[in-house]
């Protein structure tokens, strides 16, 4: 399934992206506190 405009896929990768940094930065904040 193509996500039509290939700005719209770039925002979804971006989101993806930005998701997975927050992600991170909790688990190392965590790690860092543990």
């Amino acid at each position: 399934m193509n996500g039509g405009s290939p700005l719209e896929r770039l925002l979804r990768r971006d989101r993806v992206i930005t998701i997975a940094g927050v992600v991170a930065l909790c688990l190392l904040a965590w790690l860092y506190i543990v």
